[in-house]
This record gives C-alpha cells, structure tokens and sequence, in this order.
C-alpha cells in the first residue's frame, strides 16, 4: 500500500502506543483482505524522490537494490505489528464511543504551547498534581531511610 505524499512525513508517525498518525494503519487492518506485503510513503518532491515505511520483504516487494543499511530493510512489516495496530485503533474507537476524551497531550509541554486554549484546559492542574506526588513519594522514602 503506497500513500503518496510531497511533505515531510515520517512512519514514525505510526509507532505505538501513542501514534500521530493512523491512516495507513487503518487502511491495513481494515480495508485490506489477503496478504499485505507492505505500508509505505512515497515522498514525492521536485528532484527527490524516496520511500519510507514498512515493508515485508523491501527487495522482493519494492526496491530490488536496496542495501541492507536502508531503514526499509531494518524495520519491517510484521503480523505482530499489524494486529498490535489494529487492536489499537479497535480500543480508540471504543473509547470513542464510550465517550472517552482525555486530554493527555502527546508532547507536553510542545503541544500546549501552540493550543490557544489555557483557559479551558486543566492540564497544568494536573502536571502540577503529579509533581506534588512526586515528591511526597520522595520526601516518604527519604523519611523511611532516616
């Protein structure tokens, strides 16, 4: 399965347990019957062009002379990673429904910074909890040492 694109994505996007991006993913355990050989993007742009992904069997499938440094050769496909994504995407799609939306910022603080919504956000309430149970637990095991 090849999804064309001119920007910069990376199958980075796709790893688990926090995916930014679940297109392809989606496509390959829902909408594909048989055997998937592999997911990849072709990154199109003026004078360049590559894939990333992916893939089974890269040589066999897509690049008969790819070496074997090539991140398509490191990093494959697996029945493993393909059911791992599927069952991901089932649970999303549960809490979806079961009307689950937690604000849980994949790069706090990064995220936080571009979102222009402080004021309905409690966010910070909750960093600041999680720090301040921290360092009880801290200030408890130094207790216990003395």
């Amino acid at each position: 399965m090849i999804d064309y694109k001119s920007g910069d994505v990376k199958p980075s996007a796709w790893e688990l347990p926090r995916p930014e991006d679940v297109q392809l993913p989606l496509y390959a355990g829902f909408a594909v019957d048989g055997d998937l050989g592999g997911l990849v993007f072709a990154k199109v742009r003026a004078g360049d062009a590559e894939f990333a992904g992916r893939v089974g069997d890269a040589k066999a499938t897509l690049l008969a002379d790819l070496k074997g440094s090539s991140a398509l050769m490191k990093i494959r496909l697996t029945a493993e990673l393909l059911i791992d994504w599927r069952d991901h995407i089932e649970q999303l799609a549960r809490d979806f429904l079961a009307g689950r939306a937690e604000v849980d910022p994949r790069e706090y603080p990064k995220t936080c910074e571009k979102c222009g919504l402080q004021t309905l956000c409690r966010i910070p309430e909750n960093v600041d909890l999680a720090q301040l149970d921290t360092n009880e637990d801290a200030e408890s095991a130094e207790a216990d040492d003395e």
